[in-house]
Order: C-alpha cells, then sequence, then structure tokens
C-alpha cells in the first residue's frame, strides 16, 4: 500500500474528514490545506518529512516502519549491541 492510501485508511478508520485532518496539523504548526490532504491521499504528491511525522503523531501511527513498509521487524532489530 502507499503512503497516501494509507494516510485515507486510517484517517477514515479514526473519523477525521480531511478538512479537521488540515486543522489538527495546524495545531502541530504544520500549514496545510485540505486540498494537500487530498492529494497525498490520491498519489499526485507526498507530505514532507514534517507533514509526515505530524500525520503519524495526530492518526496515532507509532510503528511507522511496521504501517508504512509492511515489514514485521524494524531494521534497528538486525543491530548487534555495537550498532
Amino acid at each position: 500500500m502507499k503512503i497516501g492510501e494509507i494516510i485515507s485508511r486510517t484517517r477514515e478508520e479514526r473519523n477525521i474528514s480531511q478538512k479537521e485532518l488540515a486543522k489538527l496539523l495546524s495545531l502541530e504548526n504544520v500549514y496545510v490545506t485540505n486540498q494537500a490532504i487530498s492529494k497525498w491521499e490520491n498519489g499526485s504528491t507526498i507530505p514532507n518529512a514534517v507533514q509526515f511525522l505530524a500525520v503519524c503523531k495526530i492518526l496515532e501511527i507509532t510503528d511507522i516502519y511496521k504501517t508504512f513498509l509492511g515489514a514485521k521487524k524494524s531494521a534497528y532489530d538486525r543491530l548487534n549491541h555495537d550498532g
């Protein structure tokens, strides 16, 4: 699944409209329109890193690696004690 599809699905699961998400993002000092969110969700554009992390915070996506890459383990799981 693509980034926008995951954002859309998760946003809808939480009963948050695109307009509401834009407002919640503004509370995180991330200013985007609901049209920008629509473009993320339909794959026309993607959020930048700051926008992406704020969206994850608002949508309560705590395991970004697993949610967006589908991996059962994090890349960090393969690191030894020394990294």
